[in-house]
């Protein structure tokens, strides 16, 4: 069977990169990618953190990355990270080599059915076969094509080949291989747009309705067009709310401050829209669902790639499957907002406000701990920097803190909210950007996740911030958790680790600190530039950690 076409048809189709977990079933792959001078190949040994350094490429890229592994258990540690890439909507092409299915069930080594092995986490899986008929040849380049095509078409996500492989396997690529002609297939891609008569009847749901409100979910599309769409809505008096995850902490007049504008006293029912329009994929925080659930629009419009209806607030009346880009461009042009919508934008403006100044008060009176420290680090961030937030708390944290530093790009795990890839991803991004990536993360985040360093890649563009109170802390945050006798044996998973000695066995540059002065001191030259790693270990005591969380939660 020939595979020495599939790192060609992927190189024609644009794509650049390819991730390889090393194995003697997958050597064709791997020797196949490694001679084509178009893809770039890097090596990664362990198969899981492999997968989220080729998510972290791909979420950046918004580009295909290749993944490859070998035969038996190895591409169920793809898992993890594939699950989140269909989640989030990464595009992914995956290609596992297999033993002949003749094999199957005879207690041949590393030998499983790997035939839809990641079920409903990918968007489609695909079987080659090891027939060489032209016929075969002809099928494999069509398939694989389609899968290219699939992985990049909306909603984006992972697609999965299964490649079996007869022996001998470490032939040159020339003996064994033997490239023949191939069939680039083009795929015209036309942009969406709503019918005339459609977008009449939307415009007139829009200007009758006295309450809307436009919701972004996670989203990385910073372009040109999507900012102009915003500045429209701003102008036209149309609020715009998003928490960290949304990439609007640049845009001055959009709300920020969810979960301090809902836990304010003042009743938040008159915060309730009549219209509610939603963009983007998950939200973060809590309370916006129980708002949009307690307090639900007359009519939601959903805007999404695809057809699987995502009603996250039990409300939604309308879907979309298209840009909201063009829409609301050619509307906010004939958009005349009524006084009762600019007074609804002035709603949210002055609560924002009034949450900004509580924020300053509830900030100036910080002990140390993981919030402190947050408030800290973000107050030096770089500019025109990426930060890669983990799971659980940190980002907790962020979204309560806002961001001002100028063009930072949010990346966060939100797919399926795990913690088990969060180094890796940050690592991949770092791997196809020249921007300085910092890492927020937590302790049981970044121990479990150690072989996000195990590779022969040069990193000097991340900046890891690692906040350490020894345990998964969010649990003693938690109202359940937090009283049962079994937290700190249980859940919480309390650890001993710190990173000096990880740091010293990889090289990179290390920091300590357990204060206030010490971490202010190595802020202000920590981010320079440098041709190695950096980790700060910043260490908190859970204690303190929780008191400072219940000011929080009780309004104090």
């Amino acid at each position: 069977m020939s595979v020495i076409n599939i790192p060609h048809l992927c190189a024609i189709h644009g794509i650049r990169h390819a991730i390889i977990a090393p194995g003697s079933r997958s050597a064709p792959l791997t020797i196949a990618f490694l001679e084509h001078t178009q893809i770039q190949t890097k090596i990664i040994f362990d198969e899981r953190s492999a997968a989220f350094i080729a998510l972290g490429m791909a979420q950046h890229l918004q580009m295909p990355v290749v993944l490859i592994c070998t035969s038996g258990t190895a591409p169920y540690h793809f898992a993890p990270a594939l699950a989140e890439a269909y989640y989030q909507q990464i595009p992914l092409l995956v290609l596992t080599a297999d033993r002949p299915v003749e094999w199957m069930g005879q207690q041949d080594g590393q030998m499983i059915d790997q035939q839809q092995i990641y079920g409903k986490n990918v968007k489609k899986s695909y079987q080659y076969c090891t027939e060489s008929h032209p016929d075969m040849l002809w099928y494999h380049d069509r398939i694989l094509q389609e899968a290219i095509f699939l992985s990049q078409q909306k909603p984006s996500g992972p697609v999965h080949i299964n490649i079996p492989l007869r022996e001998p396997l470490y032939l040159s690529s020339e003996k064994k291989y033997g490239q023949h002609s191939v069939k680039k297939i083009r795929k015209w891609n036309v942009e969406d747009y709503l019918p005339e008569k459609a977008f009449e009847e939307m415009s007139q749901i829009l200007a009758k309705s006295e309450k809307v409100l436009v919701l972004l979910g996670q989203q990385h599309d910073r372009n040109i067009n999507f900012h102009a769409m915003l500045q429209g809505l701003l102008q036209n008096y149309i609020p715009v709310i998003g928490d960290i995850t949304a990439n609007i902490h640049d845009q001055m007049l959009c709300i920020k401050n969810i979960d301090w504008v809902l836990s304010a006293q003042a009743s938040v029912s008159v915060l309730q829209p009549t219209l509610l329009i939603s963009l983007g994929k998950s939200v973060l925080s809590k309370r916006l669902k129980q708002f949009f659930r307690q307090h639900q629009p007359a009519m939601h419009w959903h805007f999404q790639p695809g057809s699987v209806i995502v009603d996250t607030f039990q409300s939604v009346t309308d879907i979309f499957a298209m840009s909201p880009i063009f829409f609301f461009q050619q509307w906010n042009k004939i958009y005349k907002p009524t006084m009762a919508q600019q007074a609804y934008f002035q709603q949210w403006r002055s609560r924002e406000k009034i949450c900004q100044q509580r924020k300053e008060k509830f900030f100036s009176v910080l002990s140390f701990g993981d919030f402190s420290a947050t408030v800290d680090v973000l107050k030096y961030l770089p500019t025109h920097s990426i930060l890669h937030i983990g799971n659980s708390m940190p980002i907790r944290y962020v979204d309560l803190i806002g961001i001002h530093t100028p063009d930072v790009l949010v990346y966060a795990n939100r797919g399926t909210n795990g913690i088990d890839g969060t180094t890796s991803t940050a690592i991949g991004n770092a791997l196809v950007t020249s921007k300085k990536v910092v890492l927020l993360t937590g302790d049981v985040a970044f121990f479990y996740d150690q072989n996000a360093f195990w590779h022969h890649e040069k990193l000097k563009n991340v900046y890891i911030i690692l906040l350490n109170n020894h345990g998964g802390n969010i649990f003693r945050l938690m109202t359940g958790a937090k009283h049962h006798s079994a937290l700190s044996t249980h859940f919480e998973g309390c650890q001993p680790l710190n990173a000096a000695g990880l740091a010293q066995s990889y090289g990179f540059d290390y920091h300590f600190a357990e204060n206030q002065l010490a971490l202010q001191d190595i802020l202000k030259d920590f981010f320079q530039t440098s041709d190695r790693l950096k980790i700060l270990e910043i260490k908190t005591d859970k204690i303190i950690n929780q008191q400072v969380w219940e000011r929080f939660v009780n309004k104090k």
